[in-house]
Parts: structure tokens; sequence; C-alpha cells
């Protein structure tokens, strides 16, 4: 959950920001990395940025079904990427290494990754074309068929459930 960062003025981590601790994720990426021998998939399993939670009323609208446009969601990517320069910078050193690849799966606080522009965004972040996926159907599966992935948010009782996932857009006027 890659969200709001810290205060400008002041420096203290927002309430709202679940990930503080880059140095370990460093580590655990170089370790990673390491153990993998340069050849690692590194599967994101959903909920990678926070773009549900944000610092305003934007996306906010009188019907409750609604969420971000594709410009809003990219709005609010952006604003977690400057947030978040050290994991940024890890994940794309990462990807970026031998064979090393990262799959992204979004979840329910990050279907925004499904809009394209947003998609693309995250992916040149993190490492850009071949070395990043985003994996679009909602779920991923290791090339060998044994490792199947997915969120998880879109169990039949769940209350952040989309109705119509990997697709989670309605439009209106």
């Amino acid at each position: 959950h890659l969200g709001l960062g810290t205060h400008p003025q002041s420096g203290e981590w927002h309430p709202l920001e679940d990930f503080r601790w880059s140095d370990d994720f460093s580590a655990f990426l170089n370790a990673v990395n390491s153990a993998g021998d340069g050849a690692t998939d590194l599967i994101l399993n959903g909920d990678t940025v926070e773009l549900w939670q944000a610092l305003d009323d934007e996306c906010q609208y009188e019907e409750s079904g609604l969420g971000c446009t594709e410009e809003q969601a990219l709005t609010r990517l952006n604003r977690i990427l400057a947030a978040h320069p050290e994991e940024i910078g890890a994940l794309s050193r990462f990807a970026n290494f031998g064979a090393n690849r990262i799959v992204v799966v979004p979840g329910d606080r990050d279907a925004g990754l499904l809009f394209p522009s947003v998609a693309r965004r995250i992916a040149g972040a993190l490492g850009g074309p071949g070395r990043v996926e985003i994996a679009s159907r909602g779920s991923w599966i290791s090339a060998d068929g044994a490792i199947y992935v997915e969120h998880g948010h879109q169990r039949t009782y769940d209350a952040f459930r989309f109705g119509s996932w990997p697709e989670p857009f309605v439009q209106r006027d």
C-alpha cells in the first residue's frame, strides 16, 4: 500500500500511509535478487499503490458506485510515485537486473491500474516494457501453470467486490 507518504512541511508520516519501511524493502529486494540469481518473477499481489485514499475530495460523486476517472487515477498515481522515490527506485533496479521481471496484479485499492494510461505509467516507473507486466486479467499464472495469483477481493461475499472484474469500469455522462 504505497500511499501518501509524508507531509511536505513536517516530514511526518501521513496517518493514512501504510508503507514506511523503504530500507527494509530495498534489503528484501536485494535478497530476492541474490537468491534468484537475477532471474526472478516478483509478483506484487494487489494494492501495491493506494489509489483509494486521497488528501482531497477528488473522485467523490453523488452516485456511490462511481470512483475515479482515468485522469484522476493517473493524478493519484503520480502523487504516490513522487511520495515514494526510494521504493520505486528499488523496484526499478530490481526489474532491470538480469532477467528479473515484476508482475503487478491489481487489487481493489489499485483497480485504477487497469486504465491503460495508469498501467503504462506504473510499468514505466517500475522498469519499462518487457520488465513489468500489469496483469490485466486481474490474476496471473506462471508460465508452467504451477502458480496462480489473485488478490482475493473477488470472493462472493466481499464488500469491495467488483461485479465486472477485471473490468471495474462504469460509464456515465
